[in-house]
């Protein structure tokens, strides 16, 4: 009896692996190999905020390119894992970029970087996740007026493109 109970457990271990395991069979194959699903950024959990970048909410505004530089940005920040995610797209922005961070200030005010995320490749693109403090993820989501993700580039190295997180 107690062998039975044993691959009783193991069939149910192994069933209940099965389920939430990231490699599934390949569907449209139908030749029984598999494929390695890989997250988003993010997909851990977490909540998302979503930014529209602006050449004119920067501070001080950036006069280049012409024309001004616009973008998004999709942030899902998890305070339980100490996890901020991030994909950003600029466009409009004629030179290479140099810097993208979230830093703490209210709209039209300059402030200190809070948490630095992966600097847009030449498309203009950039996805990851970084680990930052509990309490200012935490932070950022009770007040995310209270801070603004920008992105910089050779022409305006103070900032290309700024979104404040509670707008």
């Amino acid at each position: 009896m107690h062998a039975r109970s044993m691959v009783l457990f193991a069939a149910l271990i192994a069933a209940s692996c099965s389920q939430s395991s990231p490699v599934q069979p390949d569907a449209g194959s139908g030749d029984g190999t598999t494929a390695l699903i890989v997250p988003d950024p993010g997909s851990g959990g977490g909540r998302p905020l979503t930014v529209t970048l602006t050449t004119e909410a920067e501070v001080p505004e950036c006069t280049e390119p012409a024309p001004p530089g616009r973008g998004t940005a999709v942030l899902t920040l998890n305070p339980g894992l100490g996890q901020v995610c991030w994909i950003i797209d600029v466009e409009n922005v004629n030179t290479s970029f140099v810097g993208a961070h979230i830093h703490r200030a209210p709209a039209g005010e300059r402030g200190g970087i809070v948490v630095p995320v992966q600097t847009p490749d030449a498309s203009g693109h950039s996805e990851g996740c970084t680990t930052a403090d509990r309490n200012l993820v935490k932070d950022i989501l009770k007040n995310p007026e209270a801070y603004y993700l920008n992105v910089h580039n050779l022409d305006c190295p103070p900032g290309v493109a700024r979104g404040q997180l509670g707008e």
